[in-house]
């Protein structure tokens, strides 16, 4: 992947511990004759029958842990990458965000610079769901990321304007022009995804026999699955992941290697009572505020 030529940056997560991820449960494989034999009646319940697991499984428990983690005034800061590998004609536009002092870190794949409806719904959920209501914002004063924050601030459930001093709601704080440097958080924070996306575009093309050009959709999936992982195992300096900053609890979702075939759970809403339980499905990765699988 390339993102125009190599920058000095500031990169305060180099000696970041890991908060290991929790696989999917694997059932022993049985012989011939055992399976032959369960196929007989199905009883009693076996992990490693697909018909057992898809009819009958349970859904894994849910458990909430009550937050009791204080929260400061944040700092956001926001840049663009540019992503492609030699054989793309085209370029992927992510805009990728950082949140401090948790770390969160927020990316998404922009079909154009500026306003976008798509990335500004995203970007103020992102801003919701972080739970402050006082924000600090940092951008290197190009104008899209500028009108990008505007709009999610004002989507954010936050009356008027984000420049309003009055308000003192959201506090506009820009880098010098021409000084990239200034935004070394930013830049970081960009080098630290695009190692992350190639890394994981690289395990699925050589999985499935197929590059993945930038304008595929897996590219978009393939971006939001990286941000959810660095969220919810990349530990910051106190040993607690963004996802344990903002939430308040370790996250315990189901992981998985990406683009991997699974069964998934059926939710009753959408399933009748004889439908299966589980499905087969791709692994895209876990919601960005909950313990969902996509």
């Amino acid at each position: 992947m390339i993102s125009g030529e190599p920058k000095d940056i500031v990169d305060d997560d180099e000696d970041s511990a890991i908060q290991p991820g929790m696989p999917l449960p694997e059932p022993i494989t049985p012989t011939a004759i055992q399976v032959a034999a369960h196929n007989l009646t199905h009883l009693p319940y076996r992990s490693w029958c697909s018909h057992c697991v898809r009819a009958r499984r349970a859904n894994s428990h849910h458990r909430s842990i009550p937050s009791s983690r204080q929260r400061t005034t944040p700092l956001l800061v926001a840049d663009y990458c540019f992503v492609r590998d030699c054989q793309d004609k085209e370029l992927a536009t992510v805009l990728v965000g950082r949140l401090y002092p948790s770390k969160a870190l927020f990316a998404v794949v922009c079909d154009q610079k500026g306003v976008d409806n798509y990335v500004v719904t995203r970007l103020a959920h992102f801003i919701r769901d972080s739970g402050h209501s006082h924000i600090v914002y940092r951008s290197d004063q190009e104008r899209s990321i500028r009108a990008m924050f505007e709009e999610a601030f004002r989507l954010s459930h936050r009356q008027g304007s984000c420049y309003n001093p009055k308000l003192q709601q959201f506090v506009p704080e820009e880098s010098s022009v021409g000084e990239s440097q200034s935004n070394g958080k930013a830049e970081s924070t960009v080098q630290r995804l695009e190692d992350m996306i190639r890394t994981y575009k690289s395990a699925l093309e050589d999985r499935i026999k197929f590059r993945i050009p930038s304008n595929h959709a897996l590219t978009r999936w393939i971006v939001d699955h990286a941000a959810s992982v660095y969220n919810r195992h990349v530990c910051n300096a106190d040993g607690a992941t963004p996802y344990e900053a903002i939430h308040g609890q370790k996250s315990t979702g189901k992981l998985c290697e990406f683009g991997e075939v699974v069964f998934y759970y059926v939710p009753k809403r959408i399933r009748s009572k004889m439908d299966l339980r589980f499905c087969i499905g791709v692994f895209l990765g876990n919601s960005l505020n909950s313990h969902e699988a996509l």
